[in-house]
């Protein structure tokens, strides 16, 4: 087996980044360019362009049916469509769709609860409203995050609401009220900070206001989620989940009698599993030829970073050799022509590298330096790295200053920096990272502090989990306010070719884990929430297979997947691995 060759990396060390090479200006801000059915890899049904609008993709030939071969917008002579159930979609009221041009009709829901407000389509809840101490404001009126507003009172004599650009709370100096715009309000009433209210318009026809984000018009919730199969991996638990974005996932199951990895197909069927000692921290796999990389460290002390291939069939494990002088992994991406990305995480400073899927003999070569400290990386499918991380102290390139804090960076496939995009005024890190095949960069993480992206305010005095997204050329598109994850169970991301983007969790107070889905116009299309009879489970992660979402954990007690309640075998936590359906 031939090795594969790093053409590429960079090193976080002291000093300003030359381009090597590079042109000294930014490349030009491309326009949204919306998808085809051919790119997306579809012929029937209707998908999202990427861009806001919907794609019609055609009907089937004679003998075959939409999704008739098990893939979604892909015509397949599977045979008829087998219409879904209200308990199969996990629906407990209102409409939904049967999946086969038909709809159902799931019921209503008890008294002091509403159909969707818990957060979840089509599932009877109550929202609870947040308060103006949760909040960390003590002025003027804010949103309670359930469609109704707060009066968080007024300040004593000598002191302004909103003052020097603390919205909502009090302090000495003068207040500016911000207008809709700098809120990314475009509908409803909404504070403005000092202490007054703004009125924000109204929707056009087909949207709500607060769809999905409070005052900003969007498309109302659409039934989705659907669980297509789930696996069970007996005494197991799934601690890292990755794909080739296409076809494949790999766990690692830290069992703790026999730690495995495996491999499982987009049917659910696990293809082999291999005992694997190693403590994993990240998955992926190659599309061009089906390997599976998995980065991670040895149990032993101190640690040693580690990174392995297995070949497409597990048959064979090979220690991928780019250097001994690290600890861990922080990060691993692969594209949909098979190359995998890797964050090579040394007590300082980390580094990005490339493997690409030609494979020859490993080399590293440095080509630049960065006071970046990266923690999230991702690939498109021209070879192009984005990546996330710390700028631990200011600098400049090309004349443009990058200060402290938080920032994306994207650099071409010969690791020339293309773009620097800085969250200044934010704190907080980037946890996970990807790219449509437009180029379109998302980012997931917990970020507190006060920045402006795009037309909205970020404005948060504790982390809060969000969702940043920036075209391809790094100007903002807009962000999006997630529910808080516990502990250090952030948010994972996964990004479909046709332009949608899953996150999953692990939620505070026993709440059990959630998948949440938007499109790339900043539209939340569905959720999903699966809670343990026992209060004990946990996400690994989240993965794209096509456009199906791959989610994988651990539980105790009982869990309903969306096929009927399961149980864990006696005495023991297992691991899952379940595909929902857009």
């Amino acid at each position: 087996m031939r090795k594969s060759v790093v053409l590429w990396a960079w090193t976080c060390t002291a000093g300003i980044l030359v381009a090597c090479g590079g042109s000294s200006s930014q490349p030009p801000p491309p326009e949204c360019t919306p998808a085809t059915c051919e790119a997306a890899g579809k012929n029937c049904g209707a998908l999202p362009d990427g861009c806001g609008g919907t794609l019609q993709c055609g009907s089937c030939p004679a003998g075959q049916t939409c999704a008739g071969g098990g893939v979604a917008n892909v015509c397949g002579a599977g045979g008829a469509c087998t219409p879904t159930t209200c308990a199969a979609a996990g629906a407990t009221c209102g409409q939904i769709s049967n999946g086969c041009a038909g709809t159902l009709q799931c019921g209503t829901c008890p008294s002091g609860q509403t159909c969707g407000g818990g957060g979840a389509p089509n599932v009877c809840g109550a929202c609870t409203p947040v308060t103006c101490a949760q909040l960390g404001t003590n002025c003027g009126e804010v949103q309670d995050h359930c469609g109704g507003t707060l009066q968080c009172g007024t300040c004593p004599a000598g002191e302004t609401c909103g003052a020097n650009g603390r919205a909502n709370v009090c302090g000495i100096g003068p207040c500016t009220p911000s207008t809709c715009a700098q809120l990314g309000a475009n509908c409803g009433a909404a504070g403005d900070g000092c202490g007054g209210t703004l009125r924000c318009g109204s929707c056009p026809a087909g949207q709500t206001c607060g769809a999905s984000t409070p005052n900003v018009c969007g498309t109302p919730q659409t039934p989705g989620g659907t669980t297509a199969w789930v696996h069970i991996f007996p005494g197991a638990p799934v601690s890292v989940v990755g794909t080739d974005g296409l076809a494949f996932a790999a766990v690692a199951l830290s069992g703790e009698s026999a730690p495995s990895v495996a491999k499982v197909d987009a049917g659910g069927n696990v293809l082999w599993t291999q005992p694997d000692p190693t403590v994993y921290t990240s998955a992926t796999l190659s599309a061009a030829n089906g390997s599976a990389y998995f980065a991670g460290f040895t149990p032993s002390s101190p640690p040693s970073g580690f990174l392995a291939r297995y070949s497409s069939s597990g048959a064979s494990r090979t220690t991928v050799d780019i250097g001994n002088d690290f600890t861990s992994f922080e990060s691993l991406a692969s594209n949909a022509v098979g190359d995998v990305a890797w964050i090579k995480q040394d007590q300082f400073p980390p580094r990005i590298g490339i493997i690409r899927a030609n494979g020859a003999q490993l080399a590293i070569a440095q080509s630049a330096t960065l006071p970046v400290f990266f923690t999230a990386v991702a690939l498109d499918d021209s070879g192009n790295a984005v990546a996330a991380g710390q700028v631990i102290r200011s600098f400049t390139v090309r004349g443009q200053a990058i200060a402290a804090g938080p920032a994306l960076l994207k650099f071409d496939a010969g690791g020339i920096l293309l773009w620097v995009r800085s969250l200044a005024g934010a704190s907080g890190d980037f946890s996970s990272m990807g790219t449509t095949h437009l180029g379109t960069v998302v980012a997931a993480g917990e970020l507190s502090g006060n920045l402006t992206w795009g037309a909205q305010t970020f404005a948060r005095p504790s982390p809060t989990s969000v969702i940043f997204v920036a075209e391809s050329g790094g100007q903002p598109r807009f962000f999006r306010e997630l529910p808080a994850a516990t502990g250090s169970f952030h948010w994972s991301l996964g990004v479909d070719p046709a332009g949608q983007m899953v996150v999953a969790a692990t939620l505070e107070n026993c709440a059990g884990v959630a998948v949440r889905r938007y499109n790339l116009a900043g539209d939340f299309l569905w959720a999903r929430a699966f809670s343990s009879s026992s209060c004990d489970m946990f996400s690994a992660g989240v993965g794209m297979l096509g456009s199906n979402a791959v989610l994988g954990g651990s539980f105790s007690g009982t869990v309903d997947f969306g096929k009927g309640p399961v149980q864990p075998s006696t005495g023991t936590r297992d691991g899952f691995l379940i595909e929902l359906q857009p």
